[in-house]
């Protein structure tokens, strides 16, 4: 299966509320300063990414992949090499052209040293971008942060439970991007019938 979850110990992935054409066309714009190799493929390989199961903090070659699930129209997923997911590329996206874009981040191994649980939504609002985050860390001891406010798909009283771990995990991610419209579970959101962009970044 080609599914991150069963590929990947941890992980980000970009849902940018935007076609993949315009997605092209604007990375290569936001990426003017280096070198873009592009290999135009028909089948979504998360392995063409990267090859391990655990994503590199400071790759040697930075790597990206852009699609339009089979799931989904008019919007395009995005997933790089690196281990954080390319933060600023997400950023920067939806602040220079007003787009907006969940950023959920995901651990899978169970005993992962650093387990790590994102859900981010970045809002193009007036010209500014306004992040909902939600995250869920181990650091020395677990550490749960929010900022901004809630949006409709999530559910605040989870926040308020005793214990940290039963804030946010993956489950609660997933249910809450299936609420906006997203099923990460569906086989159908790993399929495309456009080109898929398998792009190297120098």
């Amino acid at each position: 299966m080609n599914k991150p979850f069963e590929l990947f110990n941890q992980f980000n992935l970009g849902i940018i509320e935007d076609s993949l054409e315009n997605c092209i066309l604007n990375f290569q714009k936001l990426l003017k300063k280096g070198t873009l190799s592009i290999l135009r493929t028909k089948e979504v390989n998360f392995k063409l990414v990267c090859d391990s199961q655990d994503l590199p903090y400071n790759p040697k070659d930075l790597k990206f992949m852009l699609y339009e699930p089979l799931s989904n129209k008019n919007i395009t997923v995005f997933f790089s090499n690196i281990n954080e997911g390319w933060y600023t590329a997400i950023y920067n996206y939806t602040r220079l052209f007003h787009k907006n874009a969940y950023f959920p981040g995901f651990t899978v191994s169970l005993g992962h040293p650093e387990p790590a649980y994102f859900f981010r939504y970045f809002q193009s609002i007036d010209n500014e971008v306004e992040e909902r985050v939600v995250y869920l860390i181990k650091e020395n001891n677990w550490v749960f942060f929010e900022k901004s406010h809630p949006l409709n798909v999530e559910n605040p009283e989870t926040y308020l439970k005793k214990k940290k771990v039963d804030r946010l995990n993956n489950e609660i991610i997933i249910d809450y991007l299936r609420s906006a419209g997203y099923d990460l579970l569906d086989d159908s959101f790993y399929k495309s019938d456009k080109t898929v962009y398998q792009i190297k970044y120098s």
